[in-house]
């Protein structure tokens, strides 16, 4: 059970050149869907791998960092927490948080499996980057590399790949996302920024920009808000008066909030880390100091993690936004035109996974609910 846990007992990539290893299934991404995609090929005897880039797997959804530095920001509000000390208390419930969800993970491997003598059938876990090679030439199995961050890779093999590689920040090219570590960030990214801002640009008008005003500002920082749209939470299937009362909110608060001019013509990154850049807004031509800057427009299905190598294995395209093309009953992807077999046994679940038809999309009960009707 360790190797869920612990990196020194993980399937290591050091094998250089090893032959490629067989497993009857193969999980790609660790978090909460594809957690319970190995807990049930487990469950029923077979011999699964994960691979993930954290070499670890942890069933609980991407959305928790943003929870609890919401906890946090009312910790600070409430006089609990100095705001001096707020970011160092952050990453302390952070930490104790992701060792919670590690252990309940874990948890889910022992003692409930439908084959007897069996107590522990925790999956190998492989810490690396997934990427599609091709398929076995005699009998059809998919081969995946994978390769890890300090060049290590190895070659895996099964007939049938569960891929769960959940959602991805949107990043707008025009930013200089190459130039501008410590200071430019998304969804993904902000937990790291290591500090609470003196100020910060957040540029969107949905969920994630909204929920990250309040807690910045909490936190102490000044913050500014800058939309495309007349109206926060616009197209989000929030009712109007709702939106309305959260745009209120967050300016009584003294959010500075720029309906219409949610477009950025130019980011200056500082010339110091942790010193102010600049931001020119391309509607207003405003231009606004910060010291850092969250740009928030929505996310897009994870197939961009598979290194864009699904076609090598006779898949169908990757969508635009970056979902992966399925059935929408049984969620198997869609094999491309070119294709010499007959029948994809590749399956995407949760948010990775284009149009289907389990609902509503976008919570974690219909992630797992996917995972089932991918393995059924």
């Amino acid at each position: 059970m360790q190797r869920l846990l612990t990196r020194s007992a993980r399937v290591a990539l050091a094998r250089r050149g090893a032959a490629t290893r067989s497993y009857d299934a193969l999980v790609i991404g660790g978090g909460p869907v594809g957690t319970e995609m190995a807990r049930l090929c487990g469950l029923i005897g077979l011999n699964v791998a994960v691979v993930d880039p954290r070499g670890a797997l942890l069933a609980a959804p991407t959305g928790y960092v943003s929870k609890v530095l919401l906890d946090v920001s009312h910790a600070v509000e409430r006089g609990e927490v100095d705001a001096d000390g707020a970011w160092t208390r952050a990453e302390a419930a952070l930490g104790d948080t992701a060792g919670r969800a590690l252990a309940m993970t874990a948890d889910l491997f022992r003692g409930s499996s439908v084959c007897e003598g069996v107590d522990d059938f925790a999956p190998d876990v492989v810490t690396g980057w997934a990427s599609f090679a091709g398929r076995d030439r005699n009998d059809g199995s998919y081969e995946i590399d994978v390769a890890a961050d300090d060049g290590a890779s190895e070659r895996l093999s099964a007939p049938t790949v569960f891929v769960a590689t959940g959602s991805s920040s949107t990043r707008l090219p025009s930013l200089p996302w190459d130039d501008a570590a410590g200071w430019l960030f998304d969804s993904d990214s902000i937990v790291g920024v290591g500090r609470v801002p003196k100020k910060i640009l957040i540029q969107g008008g949905g969920l994630i920009a909204v929920e990250y005003a309040f807690i910045f500002r909490r936190l102490g920082s000044d913050v500014t808000v800058a939309l495309r749209e007349a109206n926060v939470l616009e197209g989000k299937a929030v009712d109007v008066d709702v939106a309305a009362a959260v745009g209120a909110r967050l300016e009584s608060r003294g959010v500075d909030v720029r309906y219409g001019d949610g477009d950025i013509a130019s980011a200056t990154p500082p010339a110091t880390k942790g010193g102010e850049g600049t931001v020119t807004l391309a509607s207003s031509g405003a231009t606004i100091a910060c010291d850092v800057v969250l740009s928030a427009l929505g996310r897009g299905g994870g197939a961009g993690k598979l290194r864009h190598s699904v076609e090598a294995a006779g898949l169908a395209p990757t969508a635009p936004s970056g979902h992966l093309v399925v059935d929408p009953a049984t969620l198997n992807v869609k094999n491309g035109p070119t294709d010499a077999w007959t029948g994809s046994r590749v399956f995407a679940a949760g948010d990775v996974a284009g149009a289907n038809a389990v609902a509503p999309g976008g919570l974690l009960s219909t992630g797992l609910a996917m995972g089932h009707v991918a393995v059924r």
